[in-house]
């Protein structure tokens, strides 16, 4: 299974994923980077974890709204969506447990 080191608001983070989706995941790393680090602007002072889970919740919102568009009826674009909102959730998710751990030890 390949890895992809990503960065994400200046911090490498080290992704599994299936083989053949090396870019994929890299562009979806990107995209969720650019908010994290729209998010930091902002919110100069805020942690890593909490700007994570802020931007997750911001994808999450924007899905919840197109899957409530009416204009949003291919199936298609739909599962590509959730499938992208599953990956960033999934980043989120694996960030928040290894600082879990970090503060663990």
């Amino acid at each position: 299974m390949p890895v992809v080191k990503i960065r994400i608001h200046d911090k490498i983070h080290q992704l599994a994923c299936q083989e053949g989706e090396e870019l994929h995941l890299e562009k979806l790393a990107g995209e969720f980077s650019k908010r994290v680090g729209d998010l930091a602007k902002s919110y100069p002072n805020a942690t890593d974890t909490t700007l994570y889970m802020m931007a997750g919740l911001m994808v999450c919102d924007e899905l919840h709204e197109a899957k409530n568009d009416s204009s949003f009826s291919n199936h298609d674009n739909q599962e590509a969506v959730e499938n992208a909102v599953t990956k960033t959730i999934d980043l989120v998710t694996e960030h928040v447990n290894y600082l879990a751990n970090k503060l663990n030890k």
